[in-house]
């Protein structure tokens, strides 16, 4: 089985996604790669959490 945690995306796919766009229009670009490292982190600590149909991209 593998580990869903490696389906990840990396920081630069997030950032050029669609939902992410708005974001970076809005806010400043280094708060929204932190966020972005910080979410992607935690996922991939969350062990005993599913990220089966977890929406990356929006």
């Amino acid at each position: 089985m593998t580990d869903p945690r490696r389906q990840l995306p990396s920081i630069d796919t997030l950032l050029a996604g669609p939902g992410v766009a708005a974001l970076l229009s809005a806010h400043p670009r280094a708060l929204v790669v932190k966020a972005a490292r910080l979410a992607v982190e935690a996922a991939r600590g969350a062990r005993d959490t599913p990220i089966a149909g977890t929406c990356w991209s929006s």
